[in-house]
């Protein structure tokens, strides 16, 4: 067997540490093969997020396309059964009608419960002006990794 010198030692001792150190900051900062996908809390989380966002920024064809098919059907009969009218109404028109209550809101998720291809989050909603209120949001999953908003509260 033979002997290593003490530069060599030095040597592999620097690279080993080197390797470390970068094998350390790729898995703190979830890089490359230390990447974490999310979970399926955190992707209903994220779904409710968007929803109120989208709202938030007068994106209300995005908004209404994180709505259920049925979700979107409910808004739009009853947005024609309020109005008294017999013209079909579109939910971003709707959206964009009662845009001022979106206006600077805010959302804090509370809790997130997903069973199967159904989920319930509690999300606090807060407006620009005025107190926070708790809502508890459903969601189903249609595809997976895919959330959709079947009643907002």
């Amino acid at each position: 067997m033979g002997y290593l010198s003490d530069i060599a030692r030095r040597r592999i001792a620097a690279v080993l540490l080197v390797v470390g150190i970068a094998v350390a900051i790729l898995a703190l900062t979830d890089q490359s093969v230390f990447e974490d996908p999310p979970t399926e809390e955190q992707e209903v989380a994220m779904a409710v997020e968007e929803f109120y966002g989208a709202a938030a920024d007068g994106d209300f064809q995005s908004y209404c396309e994180k709505l259920t098919e049925g979700a979107r059907r409910t808004i739009e009969s009853r947005a024609k059964e309020l109005a008294g009218s017999e013209e079909d109404l579109e939910c971003p028109d709707i959206a964009a009608a009662a845009a001022e209550r979106f206006v600077g809101l805010r959302t804090k998720i509370k809790f997130v419960n997903v069973s199967g291809s159904r989920a319930r989050v509690q999300v606090a909603v807060k407006p620009a002006e005025g107190a926070s209120e708790l809502r508890t949001v459903m969601l189903e999953s249609p595809e997976a990794g895919v959330w959709l908003i079947a009643d907002s509260g």
